[in-house]
This record gives C-alpha cells, structure tokens and sequence, in this order.
C-alpha cells in the first residue's frame, strides 16, 4: 500500500554565490527508502 500526500512546495531564493545542499549519505537518515523522491524545479529570475 502506498500513501500519496500533496504538500505545497516549499519555495526558496538564492542570490549571486548562495545555493542549496543535501546530505545523501545514509549516516544522516535523510531517506527513509529508495523509493522516496527529492524533486527540484529551477527558475531563473533576469533582472
């Protein structure tokens, strides 16, 4: 059985040299399985 929940995206703003990480390694518990996803979506902002 598989639960699906939509969330609202979640939303965040980087400048010049900011940016974004996450830990893959399994000693920090970041998945619980391998079915799980991390999905990103990119939007470039011309000023």
């Amino acid at each position: 059985m598989f639960l699906f929940l939509e969330k609202d995206p979640v939303e965040a703003t980087f400048v010049g040299s900011e940016f974004l990480s996450y830990d893959f390694t399994s000693n920090y518990n970041g998945f619980a399985s391998h079915d799980e996803q991390l999905t990103l979506f990119f939007k470039t902002k011309q000023s």
